[in-house]
């Protein structure tokens, strides 16, 4: 986690492949390790161990926060895509429901709903 937060990312992908390999079970080293991904912008493998995470533990609302930014990192790569738009705000609102003491998220999604409704209604695809 230091590593992460210092963006050491290849030094932290070591370990918390380890701590995934010791506890492959527990969400929480599947989590660390797609945040990692993630800044590392391994975005297929980072998805794959977020959906690891919900699969152990439904309820991770860390782990829908971080499908929501990789569906929206895939979509503001390929604006064509406006699913992944949608399927970003829509993992956004199910973090709320389990936690919805979560600023951050809620500025995302008002952000986000705001450009991609303001860019349909102008005519163009979101």
């Amino acid at each position: 986690a230091v590593y992460t937060r210092m963006e050491r990312y290849d030094p932290a992908q070591l370990i918390l492949e380890k701590a995934v390999a010791t506890d492959p079970a527990s969400a929480k080293p599947h989590l660390a390790l797609a945040y990692c991904l993630l800044g590392m912008r391994n975005l297929p493998t980072a998805l794959s161990h977020y959906q690891t995470a919900l699969a152990i533990d439904p309820e991770s609302y860390q782990a829908y926060n971080g499908l929501g930014v990789i569906k929206m990192m895939q979509y503001i790569d390929d604006r064509s895509q406006s699913e992944l738009a949608q399927q970003a705000l829509e993992h956004w609102h199910r973090s709320l429901v389990i936690n919805p003491d979560q600023p951050k998220i809620e500025n995302l999604i008002a952000r986000y709903t705001a450009q991609i409704h303001g860019m349909a209604s102008e005519g163009n695809t979101p």
